[in-house]
């Protein structure tokens, strides 16, 4: 039992890790030069970004490209 619990959290972590090299490999591939991010958190059910704009209309130009994003494919903003 020990290990089997050991062994399932130990994949969550593997699973967190490749959730959020996704997540930056999506962020880096949607660049928007006018935005800067300065904060990213995530947990299991939420995402978290903190960011600057210099022109307040790129705004939702990039959430709409990373509308289709594979990570954010299907998720809520």
């Amino acid at each position: 039992m020990k290990k089997t619990i050991i062994d399932e959290l130990a994949n969550r972590e593997q699973q967190k890790a490749k959730g959020f090299s996704a997540l930056m490999l999506d962020l880096a591939n949607h660049h928007q030069k006018d935005l800067w991010l300065t904060e990213i958190r995530m947990d299991e059910q939420r995402l978290h970004i903190e960011g600057g704009a210099n022109d307040s209309s790129a705004v939702p130009l990039w959430v709409r490209q990373l509308g289709s994003a594979d990570y954010f494919v299907g998720k809520e903003f």
